[in-house]
């Protein structure tokens, strides 16, 4: 909803609320709530598009 409808986290809070979501430690949605999961969520996307090259680094090959 804040992507695709730019809503407030408030809007966001309410909405949750109304249909019957529930936080696991809380009984409501709170904006801060929705904003924390909004966050940790970006973060997560970003960190799983983040690609690594290997690095190889003094290896070796024995063959008996």
């Amino acid at each position: 909803m804040r992507e695709t409808e730019n809503k407030p986290f408030y809007e966001i809070s309410d909405f949750l609320n109304e249909n019957g979501y529930k936080p696991q430690r809380t009984g409501v949605f709170t904006p801060e709530n929705v904003f924390g999961i909004y966050r940790k969520m970006n973060i997560r996307v970003n960190r799983l598009k983040t690609t690594f090259n290997p690095l190889f680094y003094s290896f070796q090959i024995e063959v008996e």
